[in-house]
């Protein structure tokens, strides 16, 4: 569903990181501009090689960021939530080369390409931003990937509850995982049932309270442990 009340796109730009690059006329072409879709659980924001014509960021909500292998199995890379861009590492192509579903009801932001790249020829702060958060974007992900590189799924799902912790909503020491089991067990780089039994080992360990997708930890020191140890 579109949403083009002026009062919501005024909320959508005071809330977003980067408004206070941008010049008050240009400010005002953003707004004009500016489409917002509601999005539910499940449903698809963009495909893997579809056209990319928009930038796009999430106001509200969480999704996951994956693509297909050679072999069509779909594979997790990360998630994204709040006043994060969707599609900064696909920029300098002219198709998506990931795809991203909602795991949560969101709000997505689009504005066109073509105006965004006005937007920063007549803002170079706002140029030299975007390129800072592409950049940090990058680096995120190459550290994800070299610190599950070098560790057993023990130390790999550890990692995983911690940043599941700083990530998400915690509330009386419990977070809900918007993911399933088989999504965790991608994001930790091993199988649905290897992901199971240490879940299950860190619960007999009473490192952490599990509950379906509720978890709660009550040894921070020894999750910590085990991630640095791996």
């Amino acid at each position: 569903m579109l949403v083009h009340t002026e009062n919501e796109k005024k909320d959508v730009l005071l809330c977003s990181r980067f408004s206070k690059y941008l010049s008050g006329e240009d400010k005002e072409l953003f707004e004009r501009n500016i489409e917002i879709v509601y999005f539910n659980r499940g449903e698809v924001i963009f495909r893997e090689g579809t056209p990319l014509t928009h930038f796009i960021w999430i106001e509200d909500g969480i999704v996951k960021i994956y693509y297909r292998n050679q072999n069509g199995k779909d594979i997790l890379v990360t998630l994204r939530k709040g006043l994060e861009f969707m599609n900064l590492l696909s920029l300098a192509d002219h198709h998506f080369n990931y795809s991203s579903n909602a795991l949560t009801s969101a709000k997505v932001c689009y504005v066109e390409k073509n105006l965004m790249n006005d937007l920063m020829l007549r803002n170079p702060d706002f140029a030299i931003y975007l390129f800072k958060e592409s950049s940090r974007q990058s680096v995120s992900l190459l550290r994800q990937v070299i610190s599950r590189s070098n560790k057993h799924v023990t130390g790999r799902v550890a990692e995983l509850i911690l940043f599941f912790y700083s990530f998400l909503e915690v509330r009386d020491g419990y977070f809900e995982l918007p993911l399933t089991r088989k999504e965790f067990a991608q994001l930790a780089s091993t199988s649905k049932e290897n992901l199971i039994r240490t879940l299950s080992e860190f619960k007999k360990d009473g490192i952490i309270d599990l509950n379906l997708r509720r978890i709660k930890i009550n040894s921070m020191e020894i999750i910590e442990k085990l991630s640095r140890l791996g």
